[in-house]
């Protein structure tokens, strides 16, 4: 049997000795059973080497690993060594992985967005899967070029014959690489039912949700400070106003 499926019915590839491990890792995975994961994929890497799409996925699912267990800086080595270099190929798997990274780094931090929404950029518009189009997006979405997603957005009707998940996507993340957060929220919100649609594992599409939430975070704290902002005007007028009586 050459495939197996997640906890969403997602067939994975699950053929020979590396489909195995990938099996036990979506296992992991759909389980939340991350430290489990963890040490089983790391006993199986250590003292492989391999090339190709499948090992930069397990490679992939090794990072996920990594920052669900707290070890973000080997996280982000493994992204360096294995994933960046193979961006071409990862044409899902670098821009995800970059986006785990930003939403779980400790503090501010340097990655190499330019790299991978510049491969991205130069693809947008030619992928045959709506999935592979989608982390064309989110690469960009991730390195800030709102521009450029908003070509792409404007290009693609909202009133779609098919199924506008895409589309509304591409929304979301033109929101949010903006800074409008309550608005990449809410569009977030009502496109992610759909998102199983377009491809993708239960492992893979909850980057999605996390993103969402982050925007809703986000959206939160801007209200946050801006009621601070009204309040500290509103107080020096009334402290004015006394001062002069």
């Amino acid at each position: 049997m050459d495939a197996l499926r997640d906890i969403s019915g997602y067939r994975f590839f699950s053929a020979g000795d590396t489909g195995a491990a990938h099996a036990a890792a979506h296992r992991a995975l759909d389980s939340g059973d991350y430290r489990e994961g963890h040490r089983q994929l790391a006993a199986w890497l250590e003292g492989r080497t391999s090339a190709g799409s499948q090992w930069v996925h397990v490679q992939w699912h090794m990072l996920v690993f990594e920052i669900a267990v707290g070890e973000w800086g080997a996280a982000r080595a493994r992204f360096d060594a294995y994933i960046l270099p193979s961006c071409d190929d990862a044409a899902t798997d670098a821009p995800a992985g970059l986006w785990r990274l930003a939403l779980s780094a400790p503090g501010p931090v340097d990655l190499p967005w330019a790299v991978i929404s510049a491969n991205a950029a130069s693809r947008l518009g030619s992928a045959k899967d709506r999935y592979v189009e989608l982390h064309h997006l989110l690469a960009l979405a991730g390195a800030g070029d709102t521009e450029a997603l908003e070509r792409w957005v404007d290009a693609h009707p909202v009133h779609c014959e098919e199924d506008c998940t895409l589309h509304d996507l591409g929304r979301a993340l033109l929101f949010y690489s903006a800074g409008i957060y309550a608005d990449a929220a809410r569009a977030l919100a009502i496109a992610l039912p759909g998102l199983p649609r377009l491809g993708g594992s239960h492992a893979q599409n909850a980057l999605f949700t996390q993103i969402q939430r982050r925007a809703a975070e986000q959206a939160a704290l801007s209200d946050r400070i801006e009621r601070k902002e009204q309040w500290d005007k509103r107080t020096k007028s009334w402290s004015s106003s006394h001062r002069a009586a």
